[in-house]
């Protein structure tokens, strides 16, 4: 059997091996402009070697950074390897030929020969899954934070809206909460992310349509990738569709957040512009998060629930505490009330138990004592049906 080695010269079993690798290759030469570059190396840019051919690599796919400024290039460390006689290791972004930037890991080596360099060999890999499967897990972590220790529903609500907003990298998102309006049957917008309020401000709230009202029964996710070709897109009048004004959107995601009863809270809607923007990865991350909106939502209402019984306690107490004040100062005032005619009826009983009263005062005596007698009769009598009120209005309550 004729092996490998013998039918291809070893110039062609390099090209062969290179055209077969699954890392994107690039070769430049002393200039530091392309001269090769492989399969996988299309692939990742978008561009062919015959438009890279006799360029500097650099001014192509990394001549600027994401925030649209430019990057000189001689502060690009792949650049710098083959003057700096060392490789060059480590994290960047490209520019796609349609644009984009997608984040890679390179590895760029000098080649020498008689000590000199004649060339780099640069190696790339896209690690735009990891560094979403980095932010994802990043994002989650915040969430289960925020789930934990927030007490104030808005700022929970909101936190999840941006942080799903941004993973699924929709234009818009929003949460609307599951309040049905009975005379219109629509649904409360309780927070937005990616766009100003005003877009929605000048719209009614989504109402149970074919679309909107699956999320908000708890029917499960909603992706589509054209919702404008959706049959049940369009079904209800006024405007059989989007108003006049409203965002453009194509891509429609929606998520509902149910409490561990099953009890619908509320949706997560996202949109684009675009269509197909939304895939399986987006659509678990937004399931993701809204199982842990869930739960946070659940266990705020829960705390306000205890909070409210707790303060309904306390003002029980105080009620208690009140009452029993009041309480102690009737009593207060009615043992007051019975001494003072008590006190006057025993002098004057004494003092005519003696015989030691002047006629006169005798008559006096017996005077007081009888006014003070009927006085306190009457106090006991006031007392009673008192009591007869407050024992009558008990049995009621």
């Amino acid at each position: 059997m004729t092996a490998f080695s013998d039918l291809l010269s070893p110039l062609s079993q390099l090209r062969a091996a290179c055209e077969n690798a699954t890392v994107a290759l690039f070769v430049m030469d002393e200039r530091r402009e392309c001269v090769y570059l492989n399969g996988a190396a299309e692939a990742l840019t978008g561009f062919s070697l015959d438009e890279l051919r006799g360029r500097p690599l650099h001014d192509v796919i990394h001549h600027t950074r994401p925030d649209g400024s430019a990057f000189p290039i001689d502060e690009c460390p792949i650049d710098r390897a083959p003057p700096e006689r060392m490789q060059a290791q480590g994290e960047d972004v490209f520019v796609h030929r349609d644009g984009r930037f997608y984040p890679v890991a390179f590895t760029a080596s000098p080649v020498l020969q008689d000590g000199r360099i004649v060339g780099t060999v640069l190696e790339v890999r896209d690690i735009s899954r990891e560094k979403l499967r980095e932010q994802e897990d990043i994002a989650l972590r915040q969430l289960s934070e925020l789930m934990l220790n927030e007490l104030d529903l808005p700022r929970m609500v909101q936190g999840v809206t941006d942080v799903a907003t941004r993973l699924t990298g929709a234009q818009f998102g929003a949460f609307f909460y599951n309040v049905e309006d009975a005379d219109v049957g629509r649904y409360m917008l309780y927070t937005l992310s990616g766009v100003p309020a005003e877009h929605f401000s000048k719209f009614p709230h989504p109402r149970a349509t074919p679309l909107f009202g699956p999320t908000f029964r708890g029917e499960g996710t909603i992706c589509i990738e054209d919702v404008t070709a959706d049959p049940r897109y369009g079904q209800w009048g006024p405007h059989h569709g989007m108003p006049p004004g409203h965002l453009p959107v194509r891509s429609y995601l929606a998520v509902p957040v149910k409490s561990d009863t099953g009890e619908v809270l509320g949706g997560l809607f996202f949109g684009h512009e675009r269509t197909g923007v939304f895939s399986g990865r987006q659509v678990r991350a937004v399931e993701a998060i809204a199982a842990l909106a869930s739960v946070g939502m659940s266990r705020l209402y829960l705390f306000r629930k205890v909070e409210g019984e707790a303060r309904d306690k306390e003002r029980l107490y105080q009620q208690a505490v009140r009452a029993n004040r009041m309480k102690d100062e009737f009593l207060a005032t009615i043992s007051h009330e019975l001494r003072t005619p008590l006190t006057s009826i025993l002098g004057w009983s004494e003092m005519l138990a003696s015989g030691r009263l002047a006629p006169a005062m005798v008559e006096r005596a017996v005077g007081t004592i009888d006014r003070n007698a009927r006085a306190q009769a009457q106090i006991i009598e006031d007392l009673l049906d008192i009591s007869r009120i407050v024992s009558g209005k008990l049995r009621l309550g």
